[in-house]
């Protein structure tokens, strides 16, 4: 679920995959996703995911739920020219905003189709998210360079939101920067009324 701070509502959902086996157990998404960009698998999972997602969001719908929906992306398919032409015909009968997930490391291999393709979904009608932002990966050049709608905040970054002043400073002032882009923010791993409280208060978005 993902609430949106000023509202006090829940108005979207991030899709996740969950992989309960019926005889090993659990198996985290940590182990299958990888093996998955490994195998060639990644593709047809992720369209599957689309189609699920879309499908949950008019069921919801039809239950008088409007709600948005966001869907994680890998970066091995950002600069898939058959998956970027299928998703993009997957958003357009979408009942609900979509918005798709992706990490700056996504552009890296080829900046140039990658972006064209975030241009061709944006203009079917999705928002893009720039996810993972403060783990070591970040750069202002890639804030500059993907066109996007929304900066999510690792939990790794928020999880020092009241460690000190000095976490605290950088969370609003990347807030205040994604703001100054355009970008609304969406912080992660927020499990406390006391986190949610101090993150309206330095202006999280979601």
């Amino acid at each position: 679920p993902k609430l949106k701070v000023r509202t006090g509502r829940y108005e979207s959902v991030e899709a996740l995959s969950r992989w309960f086996h019926p005889d090993r157990g659990f198996i985290s998404p940590d182990q299958f996703i990888p093996q998955a960009e490994e195998t060639g698998h990644i593709r047809p999972f992720t369209e599957w995911v689309i189609r699920q997602s879309i499908e949950d969001q008019k069921r919801l719908l039809a239950e008088g739920k409007p709600i948005a929906a966001a869907i994680n992306i890998s970066g091995a398919l950002v600069g898939d020219p058959e998956f970027a032409r299928k998703a993009r015909s997957m958003i357009v009968g979408a009942s609900g905003p979509i918005t798709l997930e992706i990490t700056e490391t996504a552009v890296m291999t080829n900046p140039e189709k990658a972006i064209e393709h975030l241009n061709a979904w944006r203009e079917s009608g999705a928002r893009i998210s720039i996810d993972d932002y403060g783990t070591g990966q970040s750069s202002l050049a890639y804030l500059q360079m993907i066109p996007s709608d929304e900066l999510k905040l690792d939990r790794q970054f928020v999880s020092n939101l009241n460690a000190n002043a000095r976490g605290r400073m950088l969370i609003k002032s990347t807030i205040d920067l994604a703001h100054n882009l355009g970008l609304e923010v969406v912080a992660e791993g927020v499990e406390t009324e006391t986190d949610l409280a101090a993150l309206k208060l330095l202006g999280s978005d979601w």
